[in-house]
């Protein structure tokens, strides 16, 4: 995955071969962050919204089809991050380059992992079980906007 840092900035998300399985389009007009998520048919399956936070960064994930849930960074040192709506946590390294998404038995449901080998912003997602693709790329976004959002703040 790459940054989105611009407006009418379009983010494309490949598998390992390279075929587009997603597009990520910020929204122009909004008040708070919104990024769009298209399947590659163009078909709308998920939106990721910044939530108004004075202290931490907090985003709200709508998929298509199931509830909603939030996710929001934690104050500590650590880039660890909380979520309400679904039994899981986040846990990343003390950079903020490699996460795992763990459920409430302790199963690691997806890993993210910042690429430090490229010039561009990009992810790689290890998916553990694939019904939570679609989760893991939402929740993947809505960590790179926070780690974002508290960078320019600094």
């Amino acid at each position: 995955m790459q940054r989105l840092r611009t407006f009418r900035k379009k983010m494309q998300i490949v598998d390992v071969f390279g075929h587009q399985l997603y597009l990520v389009q910020s929204k122009i007009i909004s008040m708070s962050k919104t990024y769009i998520v298209s399947d590659a048919d163009g078909n709308k399956v998920a939106t990721i919204q910044q939530r108004l936070s004075m202290v931490v960064p907090k985003y709200k994930i709508c998929i298509v089809g199931t509830e909603p849930y939030f996710i929001r960074r934690n104050i500590s040192l650590l880039h660890n991050y909380s979520f309400k709506g679904v039994p899981w946590k986040a846990y990343g390294d003390f950079l903020g380059y490699r996460y795992q998404v763990q459920n409430d038995r302790e199963e690691i449901l997806f890993a993210i992992c910042k690429d430090l080998d490229s010039w561009n912003n990009r992810y790689a997602l290890k998916i553990f079980d694939s019904q939570h693709t679609l989760q893991g790329i939402c929740t993947a976004l809505a960590i790179d906007a926070a780690m974002c959002a508290v960078r320019s703040k600094n």
